[in-house]
């Protein structure tokens, strides 16, 4: 048995260690959609068709920081869907020990 309180310091930890992976999914996935908007998008044949009668191709829904938050944000909460399930077994079942 561990001593009373340190149980709730290492639910905090774990709780405290999902969020940190939580963000780093957030910038795996700003990267990951940042990588799709600068490399595949402007490749595509439905690109090309779209920004052909255009003078130049900078279209809002292209700007790196649009899919750079997007990719942040859904990778955020993503992760945080992710790991909400087991952080809660783990902190459930120390908080009961």
């Amino acid at each position: 048995m561990f001593l009373p309180g340190v149980n709730y310091i290492f639910a905090v930890l774990i709780v405290a260690g999902c969020l940190l992976l939580a963000v780093v999914f957030g910038f795996f996935f700003a990267a990951l959609f940042f990588g799709i908007a600068r490399n595949i998008i402007p490749k595509t044949k439905t690109w090309k068709i779209l920004s052909s009668g255009a003078r130049n191709a900078d279209h809002w829904w292209l700007h790196d920081w649009l899919w750079f938050r997007i990719g942040a944000v859904a990778g955020f909460f993503l992760a945080v869907y992710i790991l909400s399930g087991p952080a809660y077994y783990v902190v459930n079942n120390l908080i009961k020990m």
